[in-house]
């Protein structure tokens, strides 16, 4: 099995997880195109995903149930897991006046309509 295979079959073990835990996120980088796409379009090094802060720790909790390893060394509120030797980065974001934000860079706001509610699949 490929390092493409592996890590849909991750994203698939988590967004099964956080649909249960109703718990929403949003792939970005480079699985974000190709779910847009609805193909895998290359290999990736990792899943970046985007969710909310005040998920962090049932997040940490509910991966490394699962077997998901914390990867040390990154900056809270970061927080990277490994599992089957394919990292899933989160990069976490909250409100701050009225706009959507990564905490310590609020300067730089995410446009409204960045965090669709509507769910999506793909075929990737």
């Amino acid at each position: 099995m490929d390092a493409s295979e592996v890590q849909l079959e991750l994203i698939d073990e988590m967004a099964r997880l956080f649909d249960r835990a109703a718990i929403r996120f949003w792939l970005r980088g480079g699985w974000a195109i190709d779910f847009h796409l609805g193909r895998t379009t290359r290999e990736h090094a990792d899943i970046d995903l985007v969710t909310w802060l005040r998920h962090r720790e049932r997040i940490r909790s509910m991966l490394t149930a699962q077997g998901f390893s914390v990867v040390a060394g990154y900056p809270e509120p970061q927080l990277v897991l490994e599992k089957r030797g394919q990292e899933a980065s989160f990069l976490f974001i909250a409100h701050h006046e009225g706009r959507v934000v990564v905490p310590g860079y609020e300067r730089w706001p995410f446009a409204p309509e960045a965090f669709p509610r509507r769910v999506r699949h793909s075929g990737a």
